[in-house]
């Protein structure tokens, strides 16, 4: 019996589930996993974007540049939002690479 036969064979006795099913898990894994890269690269793009945009507009109104400016309506810091999407682009990579 091979592995792929082997795992799928542990899986449906643990999970009641069959090969197909499994198979089709595994399936909506990995496109769930690639989704999960492409919006996190793109949240950190649009983070680093932003902070990088917040410092220019600082730097041109002549308060310095150093951070992001704490204005009341801001939702979100553009650092955390880069952050974030790194965070969501290591979560689909480990998602990717789920055997």
């Amino acid at each position: 019996m091979s592995h792929a036969q082997n795992s799928q064979t542990s899986a449906s006795a643990t999970t009641g589930r069959s090969g197909g099913s499994v198979a089709a898990q595994n399936i909506g894994d990995k496109v769930g996993g690639a989704l999960h890269v492409a919006h996190g690269a793109g949240e950190g793009i649009r983070g680093n974007i932003n902070a990088f945009m917040d410092n220019v507009g600082e730097q041109i109104a002549g308060r310095g540049g150093e951070g992001c400016a704490k204005a009341e309506s801001r939702s979100q810091d553009p650092k955390a939002v880069a952050a974030n999407g790194a965070d969501e682009l290591q979560a689909g990579m480990n998602d990717l690479k789920k055997k």
